[in-house]
């Protein structure tokens, strides 16, 4: 008897494993996996635009087609593991296969400038499909996402030289962040929020309280930010510093010259933001630094660490 009430708990333990998320040596295959595949139609391309002089019209429409019917099938490859992955790698991929399907449409007028092409109707209708898939899946990701449209957002965009300390009242039932084209400002959000996104900010100050969720930062230079956060991802950054709580290991891409600090920060608040994260002070990763351009087992050269940072206090 004793046994058979075992057998359920066992059940239920696998299921749970096999919905949860990556880890973050899964991502990191998956991301080389990918980027191997995007490299390989590419170089399909690159060939069949080089070779297009000695080919008939036929063999330039069943080039482009085999490479069309390529990317749709690592796209539906994608599409399987997608709920595995980070909410900003799913908006990454799902641009990369777009990207290469428009690289195919811009190839196919440049090799038939002047007449006019369809693919089959069995790839058009499985174009049709996935393209539906693709908005189901987005409409489900904006629930998560963060948008300028809902109410629920605080967005802070299109500003310079501004500085603005925000209020308890001011991001009142506010619970994500979209900072955006800012330069030179001193923006200062000392509280708790659930995601962060950060797009296109140069020669600026950012400091938050706790991120309970993810930390997205695109396209900056030159700036400042202190946070603490339970995930930090870091894409197309150069000359910034990032002054960081987190149990987790940050994650940079296609990015340079940037500087990780261990946070050192005090303000009326942070030690009720610390407790609200449920970040171990203690167990401080900010320069456990995961680099996905850099796949080899020394350090990377695209980053450094310093923990001489002096306390700040606000």
């Amino acid at each position: 008897m004793e046994k058979t009430n075992n057998e359920p708990e066992k059940k239920e333990e696998k299921v749970e494993k096999e919905t949860e998320k990556f880890t973050i040596a899964e991502i990191r295959k998956y991301y080389a996996e990918t980027t191997t595949k995007l490299k390989e139609i590419d170089d399909m391309l690159a060939k069949l635009e080089a070779e297009s002089k000695n080919k008939s019209d036929k063999e330039k429409k069943d080039g482009l087609e085999e490479i069309t019917t390529k990317i749709k099938l690592y796209r539906e490859q994608f599409y399987n593991v997608m709920e595995f992955l980070p909410g900003y790698d799913k908006l990454q991929y799902s641009k990369n296969y777009d990207e290469e399907l428009e690289k195919v449409n811009n190839l196919k007028n440049k090799l038939f400038p002047k007449k006019k092409f369809a693919f089959s109707k069995n790839n058009k209708k499985q174009n049709e499909n996935i393209k539906e898939k693709k908005e189901k899946s987005e409409v489900k990701e904006t629930k998560k996402e963060i948008t300028e449209s809902s109410i629920t957002d605080l967005v802070i965009k299109d500003l310079n030289n501004f500085t603005k300390k925000y209020t308890k009242e001011e991001i009142l039932g506010k619970n994500n962040i979209l900072i955006e084209n800012i330069n030179k400002c001193d923006i200062y959000l000392l509280h708790d929020f659930k995601a962060c996104y950060i797009n296109n900010c140069q020669n600026c100050n950012i400091y938050l309280g706790c991120i309970c969720g993810g930390t997205h930062i695109t396209n900056c230079i030159n700036s400042k930010i202190y946070l603490i956060t339970h995930q930090l991802r870091i894409h197309q950054t150069t000359k910034s510093d990032f002054f960081v709580l987190i149990n987790s290991n940050p994650i940079i891409e296609h990015s340079q010259e940037n500087i990780f600090h261990p946070l050192k920060i005090k303000y009326g608040e942070f030690d009720t933001n610390k407790k609200i994260s449920g970040v171990d002070e203690n167990n401080n990763k900010w320069n456990q630094v995961q680099d996905f351009q850099w796949l080899k087992k020394d350090k990377s050269p695209n980053f450094s660490t310093d923990d001489t940072n002096e306390l700040i206090q606000i």
